[in-house]
């Protein structure tokens, strides 16, 4: 029993842990800078603790060289908000075009919001368009926190639920055109921020969907 319960605990806390992570990578492309969510990206022990996880720090260090010459005044977040904006939100040369449809196709829209209702999202709330990146980052940390609700329930089937559908969420979607996205980022942005940001997003989610594999035969045997 002390084992279960043992097992259950790491489970949990690596589900919260995945989730911390999709989470803060969401906001990154979701909002404009913000001393939070600035200061939150280039914490030494978020970047550390990345580091151990992707297989390739070129990202983290990307960022602590940003960290080491960023002064936080108003100047230094009006020109990372014209970064921002220049990526994200304009349509000009440097306009990265944030979602699966400019990708793939306008076909995906309709398995996104399937899964997306599925898991109890409601698609009509949405404030973006439910295919932009910054979303189906947040809806895996979505997965990630029910996960570990459910695991804090000891409710293992419904845990394991919770991993399968973020599995195929990756397959289905990130896995196919998070790549391009963020290698495009990485070749037209002029800020270390976001090239950093998504060089490590891009290392996240392939070392992310290795693991889970690992992770749901982990769960499926514990007795």
């Amino acid at each position: 029993m002390g084992r279960r319960l043992s097992a259950i605990r790491e489970f949990r806390r690596l589900a919260m842990a995945r989730g911390n992570i999709y989470y803060l990578l969401s906001q990154v492309f979701l909002s404009k800078p913000s001393y939070k969510l600035v200061t939150n990206v280039l914490n030494k022990d978020f970047l550390y603790g990345i580091s151990h996880v992707v297989d390739d720090d070129r990202g983290v260090k990307l960022l602590r060289r940003f960290a080491a010459k960023f002064t936080h005044d108003k100047e230094s977040y009006e020109n990372l908000t014209r970064e921002y904006e220049a990526l994200f939100l304009s349509s000009g040369a440097r306009y990265v075009r944030p979602y699966e449809s400019a990708y793939i196709d306008y076909a995906v829209l309709d398995d996104i919001k399937s899964m997306y209702r599925a898991a109890r999202v409601q698609v009509s709330r949405l404030r973006n368009y439910p295919d932009h990146f910054g979303l189906e980052l947040w809806f895996m940390y979505h997965l990630c926190y029910s996960e570990a609700q459910a695991w804090s329930k000891r409710v293992k089937d419904v845990a394991i639920s919770y991993l399968e559908f973020g599995k195929r969420f990756l397959e289905r979607h990130l896995m196919r055109w998070s790549d391009s996205l963020c290698n495009r980022i990485y070749n037209l942005s002029r800020s270390d921020f976001y090239r950093g940001v998504a060089d490590i997003t891009k290392g996240y989610i392939e070392q992310d969907y290795r693991e889970l594999k690992e992770v749901i035969k982990e769960a499926e045997d514990l007795t």
